[in-house]
């Protein structure tokens, strides 16, 4: 039995090329350290810390808020805690546009030693996902940081004296 002969061409591996490298990364959104928040900023977020810490946050474009932890954080299974206030979501956004979070180099196939982010932000017309580890973008661990804070604020509310 003989079988078919594959023709195959500078153009074919060029096509199967990037098809495949596509889904690694989107492509980067027009943003810099001037760029306005956008009417439809949204983000998503997942950590995993050490010791199997787990964090998932969930900021919609109409501003609210969803969280959750551990076991529900893995399963993206995030409840509701509040609806930010344009400054709030502002601040967010000045963290992601200062501090490179649009163009964090994407980590996909790289172990961490600490910690794994998965993100995922947009805004009017553009997306970008993209894996990070460690400190590969010192943004994510400020961003991080203020997304904790300003659930503790909104989830913890009622325990304010």
């Amino acid at each position: 039995m003989t079988r078919p002969r594959i023709h195959v061409n500078a153009s074919t591996c060029i096509a199967a090329s990037l098809l495949l490298l596509a889904p690694l990364g989107c492509a980067k959104p027009g943003v810099d350290a001037s760029s306005p928040m956008p009417q439809s900023f949204a983000l998503e977020m997942y950590r995993r810390g050490p010791n199997q810490q787990h964090t998932y946050f969930v900021l919609k474009p109409n501003g609210d808020l969803s969280f959750a932890g551990g076991r529900a954080a893995v399963g993206r299974t995030d409840r509701r805690v509040g609806r930010l206030k344009d400054e709030q979501r502002q601040q967010l956004w000045d963290i992601v546009r200062s501090q490179g979070v649009t163009t964090a180099p994407d980590r996909a196939f790289v172990k961490p030693k600490a910690y794994l982010y998965n993100v995922t932000i947009e805004g009017d017309g553009w997306s970008r996902s993209f894996q990070s580890v460690d400190n590969d973008c010192p943004g994510l661990e400020s961003l991080h940081t203020a997304l904790m804070k300003l659930h503790a604020e909104r989830a913890y509310d009622v325990l304010k004296f």
